[in-house]
């Protein structure tokens, strides 16, 4: 992959992940807002790599907070500038892992990403809104399972779609195939069942 075309993926990224969340809305997006930057992944050393996702985080959140502007310029670009670190992380940690095992490295990164989102909540800076899973707001009847998993576990879950679709691309294997099924069929069935449940009487 040359250098530009993983700018255009590492700002593609950053695109795809700011209109997943509001105003914009289009949370569907967050499910394969990643894989140009997995393919990055593949491609470059841990800190070339670092550079490219924290570019791509630049432009997530750099038009995510704009808004922050109208109080402090200062302000939003610190914030955007820390934050952008935070999100790069997860993709380095994949990256070296890259070298001893592609599949681990994909195996690893929805746990990183919601590793550091977590760790990221005790920060002044922490943002929680711009936790990943916040992006599936708007898909009730999917992320109900968020009351075991807290959030976070609904960032891990999109990552996970992502890596999925990813090595589908490049493998079609119905294994795969069925995973990524049972990624929407299951969160489904449980939501359906936790917003069909009768209220307990006894409150």
């Amino acid at each position: 992959m040359r250098k530009s075309s993983a700018f255009v993926c590492a700002f593609s990224s950053g695109i795809l992940i700011c209109c997943a969340f509001p105003p914009f809305g289009f949370g569907f997006l967050a499910y394969i807002a990643l894989i140009p930057m997995l393919y990055v992944i593949k491609s470059f050393t841990p800190r070339k790599v670092f550079f490219l996702a924290y570019f791509s985080g630049i432009v997530f959140l750099g038009l995510s907070l704009s808004w922050i502007r109208n109080v402090t310029w200062i302000g939003m670009i610190l914030a955007v500038l820390v934050l952008a670190i935070f999100y790069a992380l997860p993709f380095v940690i994949a990256c070296v892992l890259r070298k001893y095992s592609l599949t681990l490295g994909l195996a690893v990164f929805p746990f990183a990403v919601a590793g550091i989102e977590w760790v990221r909540s005790f920060d002044q800076l922490a943002f929680p809104w711009m936790a990943l899973g916040n992006s599936q707001t708007c898909y009730p009847m999917l992320v109900q399972f968020a009351d075991i998993t807290s959030i976070y576990g609904v960032s891990w879950w999109v990552v996970l779609i992502n890596v999925t679709i990813y090595i589908l691309i490049k493998k079609r294997s119905s294994g795969v195939f069925v995973l990524s099924g049972l990624l929407f069929i299951i969160p489904f069935t449980y939501s359906w069942i936790v917003m069909h449940r009768s209220p307990d009487s006894s409150h």
